[in-house]
């Protein structure tokens, strides 16, 4: 929008100003009067994000007869998971809503004809329970009261919680590296998005904050939040994630990015928090609060809090700190991990090597369901629920492991190169003294090639002839 047209939004329009489609909503809901009855199809997104509270809160003095929640794919014209249709008829009195639930049906119109589909009942004033109105209405009435029974988790003067947006660098490749890339002070471990893994990533990126950042403030692109909390331990979080979201723990040292925005536990520890932003319960609140493609900070912010008791706080913490553990173990193959600790066959055959690898990923996969699974009923406990009539998601293990031979190669074949050079050591093998070596194979025994230290480190590993 130009700057004129906001202008006028925000002087006329106060409450939807933020967006043409909700401003639209307002005005057209004006020209009915008290049994008038409007009726709009509109994107999704003014039902739950926290820059649309103002409208929700004129909208909960009325009621939709009925709403329509389409979700994508709604129209041929309009394709992608980005746009989120709803369709609704809107009157100026209360009465009960009649939500209809179609997000997940893949032929709308012929559901809607034949009555497969969800409908919820509710009014519109049940939303007041939840921070800023957020119409999350296939919540039962159970849930919603947890709102008012917790604490919002970053809320308030003094919060459960601190939730914080982080850097932009505006030039990633002029400031980012791989921490394997550089040997310098100057470079500090940097907290990026890592997908949809949970409880615990090590970070690959470092930043460079030479002079406390001196180059990246005297960058115009640059974008410095929240520097007051840079280096301090936490939880961080990606903010795409569609219905599942990722909580990871931070060890202190760190400088965050807004794609892994932060979370710093002030009134519990970090251990518990950890908890229970990964069990289910949370889960399903989030993807309820923000049902689009991205969390906000203000929905981290909304999730009620409920005081654990001593005993119920230690037992989190105790499966959480094991469950971090594991995955740092898990690691412990990945070359470019700072937990890397080589590729130890103990004299195996190398399909046998293979064949340890996956017994051993199968076996700590299942050891983090098991202390997920007892982390998960604990807080379902605290909060006074149970699973067994909510679609609370779980946490999967998938038993098939599939190990590709050829790339785990290549990392075994760089593994041994950066033995020879000196990186790593090898009971048996000698690195290069001056970290020199020729790709051909060497005419002598003095004076061996990258290609002769390769069959050293497998014949030292292995045995057998080079």
């Amino acid at each position: 929008m130009s700057s004129s047209i906001k202008s006028f939004l925000k002087k006329n329009y106060d409450k939807s100003s933020s967006d043409m489609y909700s401003a639209f909503i307002e005005r057209v809901n004006s020209f009915c009067l008290d049994k008038g009855i409007s009726g709009m199809i509109t994107q999704d997104t003014f039902m739950f994000i926290g820059s649309y509270a103002k409208l929700r809160e004129k909208l909960i003095r009325g009621s939709f007869p009925t709403l329509l929640h389409l979700g994508t794919h709604a129209f041929q014209e309009i394709g992608g998971e980005k746009v989120r249709s709803v369709a609704f008829t809107y009157r100026n009195n209360i009465q009960k809503t009649s939500f209809y639930r179609l997000i997940d049906s893949k032929n709308k119109k012929i559901d809607y004809l034949e009555g497969n589909f969800k409908v919820y009942k509710k009014d519109l004033r049940e939303f007041r329970g939840i921070e800023d109105n957020v119409f999350a209405y296939w919540l039962p009435s159970k849930y919603i009261k947890l709102f008012d029974e917790g604490n919002p988790l970053g809320q308030g003067e003094k919060p459960v919680a601190e939730v914080k947006s982080g850097m932009q660098t505006g030039n990633n490749s002029k400031f980012l590296r791989y921490w394997w890339e550089v040997e310098s002070d100057k470079w500090k471990p940097y907290a990026k998005g890592k997908g949809r893994q949970k409880f615990y990533v090590s970070q690959k990126n470092v930043v460079d904050w030479e002079n406390e950042g001196k180059k990246l403030k005297e960058y115009e692109g640059s974008v410095l939040r929240n520097s007051e909390y840079y280096f301090h331990e936490g939880i961080t979080y990606n903010s795409t994630g569609g219905d599942d979201f990722s909580a990871r723990y931070l060890p202190e040292g760190h400088i965050f990015d807004n794609t892994s925005q932060m979370i710093f536990a002030q009134k519990t520890s970090n251990e518990y928090l950890l908890g229970l932003l990964t069990s289910s319960f949370a889960n399903y609140i989030l993807s309820s609060l923000n049902p689009t493609l991205s969390f906000q900070v203000s929905d981290i912010k909304k999730v009620p809090f409920i005081e654990p008791s001593k005993d119920q706080q230690k037992r989190v913490e105790s499966k959480i700190e094991k469950i971090i553990s594991i995955n740092k173990d898990r690691e412990s193959f990945d070359e470019i991990s700072p937990h890397f600790k080589g590729f130890e066959s103990k004299k195996r055959s190398f399909n046998g090597f293979l064949e340890n690898i996956k017994h051993n990923i199968l076996k700590k996969r299942n050891k983090i369901k098991s202390e997920w699974k007892s982390v998960d009923k604990q807080v379902l406990k605290i909060y006074g629920l149970n699973k067994s009539n909510l679609p609370l998601r779980e946490y999967v293990v998938s038993n098939k492991i599939s190990i590709d031979k050829e790339k785990l190669t290549k990392r075994i074949i760089s593994y041994f190169i950066q033995i020879s050079l000196g990186r790593w050591e090898m009971d048996g093998v000698e690195s290069d003294e001056d970290g020199i070596l020729m790709v051909s194979e060497g005419v002598s025994e003095d004076n061996p090639s990258l290609i002769d230290k390769i069959r050293e480190c497998i014949s030292a590993e292995w045995g057998g002839a080079r």
